[in-house]
């Protein structure tokens, strides 16, 4: 039940979950429409989650999403980071508008150990900030998690429509040198008729 309302809630406004880790991307619009929920809940199969404005949180998963009504979307990943078929992508950012993808997570376009794939499994092949350009991990790998990742989200009251606002933050090591980290926090507004827009602070360790 969580699984398919969770892809619901995720998807893109062309109803497909974009190819987040290894997972490639999974169109949720039939799926959706055919789920029989156990236990008797209720269920509009009609309802389009992929479709309403708003901002919307799965926070243990750790995602943040941001909907207009004019098809705008931004996918706000600052989720755990596994410990098996991920990929560095910690606080990227994914953006469609206007029926196309401007900002994509590189996806598994080949499932082995070639050059390629390991960088596009890498922060270096995601929309993620690094460190004098070394590539990175989240200094947290987690198996089970049992309270959400720190995330702040805010709506603010706008003149025409609200204004959507995230913030996270994470620790980093790079993967040259374990003593190297550094601290990220991103912060990402969704200002209605104009863009968004993403700040970020790094602090360095040493």
């Amino acid at each position: 039940t969580n699984a398919v309302m969770g892809l619901a809630t995720l998807a893109s406004p062309d109803a497909v979950c974009a190819p987040i880790h290894d997972s490639p991307p999974t169109p949720i619009a039939t799926m959706y429409a055919s789920w029989k929920p156990a236990g008797g809940l209720k269920f509009d199969a009609t309802r389009k989650p992929w479709l309403e404005a708003g901002l919307n949180t799965l926070p243990y998963a750790g995602w943040t999403t941001m909907r207009r009504k004019n098809g705008s979307y931004l996918l706000f990943d600052t989720g755990p980071w596994g410990s098996a078929h991920q990929h560095s992508d910690a606080m990227q950012v994914l953006m469609y508008a206007h029926d196309t993808w401007f900002v994509v997570d590189p996806g598994k376009p080949l499932y082995n150990r070639s050059a390629l794939t390991q960088h596009m499994r890498s922060a270096a092949g995601h929309n993620v900030v690094l460190m004098d350009g070394v590539p990175h991990l989240p200094a947290r790998m987690d198996h089970v998690i049992h309270e959400p990742y720190e995330l702040h989200t805010a709506t603010g009251l706008g003149k025409a429509a609200p204004v959507y606002a995230a913030t996270a933050k994470r620790s980093c090591t790079t993967t040259g040198d374990a003593k190297l980290t550094f601290e990220h926090a991103r912060t990402v507004i969704d200002l209605p008729d104009v863009g968004w827009l993403i700040l970020d602070e790094l602090q360095p360790g040493d």
